[in-house]
């Protein structure tokens, strides 16, 4: 059953595709937030401060002992009770305020949206068939905030090559071959008339993961098989240079490694292709 226009057919288009959940933070009403909280606590902790002073300081050898006696302070009556309920209050702000701290900080580990995907999501909005444009007032600029972010794993943790053909490749596909052929895809349930398809993201990765495979095999095996007909030192020299070049190239193209990785495999590769060259010997020309 297609589902009911506005936020149902959009909740529908947000479950199906993880991509498009993207939320708005509210990064300026959540720190103005916090800076009110701490200003509380501070005063909190400034009343505190003083009423244990007085209490120190006073004639009552019970209220006296507050400060190294928590059974007597916590039973005290009357107005003596007066630092114990400051304490529960500031135990309850306290509580509510590092509850927010931490939220905070987990909403600023969430990435942005991928740009490609919020494009998706302001044109769904903007279709007759989709959202028709349905939002309203100022919930109408609540998608186009600066403070956006992504619920679903980050791409930029994959590989340059990897984000290549879910960026470009795809939308190349699908305008040469998908929208005749139909491979792979998978429309928006309740919503097929929109025209919005999907490609299964494990088919990407599968088909990077296969080709990448394939250059990592392939590069060694060409590298030995054009040293061994190079007679001289300085062409095996320049050719040595020139496949460690594109090792590491293809390390940081097709693998998420980190640059010492990149390093330490490239003088990796480097040693094998000069040990074949000192274990064949050259022609001088």
């Amino acid at each position: 059953m297609k589902p009911l226009g506005g936020y149902p057919q959009l909740a529908n288009f947000v479950s199906q595709y993880p991509g498009m959940a993207i939320f708005r933070t509210f990064a300026r009403l959540n720190a103005q937030n916090l800076l009110c909280m701490q200003a509380e606590i501070a005063q909190l902790e400034l009343d505190l401060d003083m009423t244990a002073l007085e209490d120190s300081q006073s004639n009552d050898t019970n209220r006296r002992s507050f400060q190294t006696y928590v059974h007597r302070l916590r039973t005290a009556t009357g107005s003596d009770s007066l630092q114990w309920r400051k304490l529960l209050e500031l135990r309850s702000r306290l509580k509510e305020y590092n509850g927010a701290v931490l939220q905070l900080m987990e909403l600023y580990r969430l990435e942005p949206p991928e740009p490609r995907d919020l494009k998706t999501l302001h044109g769904w909005l903007d279709m007759p068939e989709c959202g028709n444009g349905f939002l309203r007032g100022s919930e109408s600029k609540v998608f186009r905030a600066p403070d956006l972010v992504a619920l679903s794993a980050p791409r930029n943790r994959e590989d340059v090559f990897t984000r290549w053909v879910s960026h470009t490749g795809v939308p190349w596909f699908h305008r040469l071959i998908g929208r005749s052929f139909r491979v792979g895809q998978k429309p928006v349930e309740g919503d097929e008339e929109s025209g919005v398809i999907h490609y299964a993201d494990s088919r990407l990765v599968t088909t990077a993961h296969l080709l990448s495979i394939f250059a990592s095999s392939l590069l060694p095996t060409v590298s030995i098989f054009v040293l061994y007909f190079l007679n001289s030192l300085l062409a095996r020299l320049g050719a040595i240079m020139v496949f460690s070049f594109l090792f590491s190239s293809s390390l940081a193209l097709f693998t998420a490694a980190r640059r010492v990785e990149v390093f330490a495999a490239t003088a990796a590769f480097s040693s094998v292709q000069v040990v074949f060259v000192g274990s064949t010997g050259f022609l001088s020309r």
